[in-house]
């Protein structure tokens, strides 16, 4: 997945792919609901399937590396 595609979840929402991170040999990424921007997931690929990040050790460690991968973007785009 890339950052901007758009992925429908078990839940039937719709979500885009706003931050994408590979780190240890995984690809994270956070995820925010298309319809309810204040829903957002973070989650990890593994073998093609999302899989949700619920520990909250793990979420406050990966949402620096997404901020710092949204600002690279964001500076590509200028």
């Amino acid at each position: 997945m890339k950052i901007r595609d758009i992925v429908t979840l078990d839940n039937d929402e719709d979500y885009v792919v706003a931050s994408k991170v590979t780190t240890q040999m995984n690809v994270f990424y956070y995820l925010t609901n298309l319809r309810e921007p204040t829903d957002m997931i973070v989650c990890r690929e593994d073998q093609g399937e999302l899989e949700e990040i619920i520990d909250p050790r793990v979420v406050s460690k990966l949402i620096p590396l997404f901020f710092e991968n949204s600002k690279d973007i964001l500076g590509e785009a200028d």
